[in-house]
């Protein structure tokens, strides 16, 4: 049998006058502007005669504790919506300090009105739940005389005086009081990460950062809980062309022993155009997880490696002769430091653009005459005499931000009706579009009369043009580093040439290529 004191403990709801009225006012308060303070107090009453009338035996009655009540936490109501507090978050108010009632608080200055309080919890110092104002329809409710939800006529003007019956709370009768309870999981979250490669079939050796989702279930199969259900790694690709993944982390409850399997995953392998491509469906590693397995990934300074796992690699990690560690092996990587994981190489030589010293033109040696970090093969100014190099205008959008293919550098030129006349720089040897490794070497005027646009190449002095390529269209550049795909190829061009288009629109957009000599 339970221990249980002969006494049900009330909380008394006094409403009080926020401003007070003289007796010269006249026609009383005025029920817009007027407040009212909500305060709470407890009291002590005799259960005799609530026990009596009641059927329920005085051994199934929650045992109390003699803990001092330090704060309530209330829900009220009005119209239906909560005005004060809510279901998920009742709203705190402190007692006065050796005292049974609330200390006055803001959120009790309230507009005279029809109230519904729905909820009220008294708690100790230490936030233990120890008196509850049980509900209507509760097998508790029917020892007190106004079980919640309870009625409040607040009016200004008025002192008015409710009282609020709680009980005791035993958390063995948590269903009797006629609230909902939840129990509180108070496990430590730990941190675990994957990063994931992809070998194709058909490029042995080649270890491609991969694209791909995971899916984590509570349990040893997909029968499990889920918990987290194809997350997706967040993936994208550097100015200078090469694709990148960071780690997806994931935070997964610390709750089993330490060599437990109490965790299941899968990881599915995505397509990742541009990159590799596509793959095969359904490409998917799985597998279980202890808490040991997560303490793994975590050294001396608490940072999270994360679990490496590769899709087509024979179970191989990326090789220890990985300098610029892009997952490509030194002996087949045509740029060993200098991270380059697509290994783009435009030009045909064995030196990947990433680290080619002329990237559109075939220099094995990639000699460089003035140290400038431009090949005598494209620079424009190597002190060697009658040398040719690509040249493009300078333009609003780069090759990359159109994903031309292979392309390292270049530009293209959105022009709207506005923007006429315009005038760019034309630049040589401009390599990943870096002004600085390239010489200007003239201007691109573009005007318009009507419909028709007139752009001209004009050089500076002592620089000739071989040939030219020049992208016009309503639509953006297509997906190609070949210039002589443009339509627009003149073998005899010259300083101050016009070519003439036609844009009926206003806008359109504009790439200037060429191959110009000292």
């Amino acid at each position: 049998m339970k221990n249980f004191k002969l006494t049900i403990a009330c909380l008394a709801m006094f409403t009080m006058i926020f401003t007070s009225c003289s007796k010269e006012e006249v026609g009383g308060p005025d029920l817009n502007t007027e407040k009212a303070t909500l305060s709470f107090g407890a009291i002590v009453n005799d259960l005799v005669a609530n026990r009596a009338q009641s059927k329920q035996s005085i051994a199934d009655l929650p045992e109390c504790t003699d803990d001092a009540p330090f704060f309530v936490r209330i829900v009220l109501m009005k119209d239906g919506q909560a005005v004060v507090g809510t279901t998920e978050n009742p709203y705190r108010i402190d007692l006065v300090a050796g005292q049974l009632y609330t200390k006055d608080d803001p959120m009790l200055e309230l507009t005279p009105g029809d109230y519904v309080l729905d909820h009220l919890a008294v708690y100790n110092e230490a936030g233990v739940l120890i008196w509850v104002a049980p509900k209507a329809g509760s097998q508790l409710g029917e020892f007190v005389d106004n079980p919640l939800p309870l009625d409040i006529d607040l009016r200004a003007g008025v002192k008015k005086y409710v009282e609020v019956p709680v009980l005791c709370f035993d958390d063995r009768d948590v269903n009797e009081y006629g609230y909902l309870f939840f129990e509180l999981d108070t496990n430590v979250a730990l941190e675990f990460c994957f990063f994931v490669n992809y070998c194709p079939p058909n490029q042995p050796g080649r270890h491609y950062t991969a694209n791909y989702s995971v899916s984590i279930w509570s349990g040893t199969s997909s029968a499990g809980v889920p918990l987290y259900t194809n997350e997706v790694v967040f993936s994208g690709q550097y100015d200078n062309g090469d694709y990148y993944t960071t780690p997806l982390c994931f935070a997964l409850p610390d709750n089993a022993a330490l060599n437990t399997p109490y965790l299941y995953y899968e990881v599915r392998l995505l397509d990742w155009p541009g990159n590799y491509g596509s793959v095969a469906p359904n490409t998917i590693i799985s597998g279980t997880l202890t808490k040991q397995d997560i303490l793994d990934n975590f050294d001396g300074d608490s940072r999270v490696n994360y679990e490496h796992l590769q899709f087509g690699c024979n179970g191989t990690t990326p090789p220890d002769d990985d300098q610029d560690d892009d997952d490509v092996p030194d002996d087949v990587d045509n740029c060993p430091t200098v991270p380059n994981t697509d290994q783009t190489n435009s030009d045909g030589d064995s030196h990947g653009d990433a680290c080619d010293n002329c990237p559109l033109v075939d220099n094995e040696n990639q000699l460089d005459s003035n140290g400038n970090g431009i090949g005598d093969a494209c620079d424009y100014d190597d002190g060697g005499g009658d040398d040719c190099e690509t040249a493009f205008m300078v333009g609003d959008t780069s090759f990359w931000d159109l994903d031309i293919n292979n392309a390292r550098w270049g530009w293209a030129e959105h022009i709207m009706a506005g923007d006429l006349p315009f005038t760019a720089d034309f630049y040589a040897g401009a390599g990943q579009n870096d002004l600085n490794k390239g010489e200007k070497v003239g201007t691109v005027s573009v005007t318009r009369t009507g419909d028709n646009v007139a752009v001209v190449i004009n050089l500076m002095a002592g620089v000739d043009i071989n040939v030219s390529h020049i992208y016009f269209s309503d639509t953006a550049a297509p997906t190609t580093n070949a210039p002589g795909q443009y339509g627009n190829t003149d073998d005899n061009p010259a300083s101050g040439k016009v070519y003439n288009f036609t844009s009926t629109d206003g806008d359109f957009w504009l790439v200037v290529h060429a191959e110009v000599c000292q």
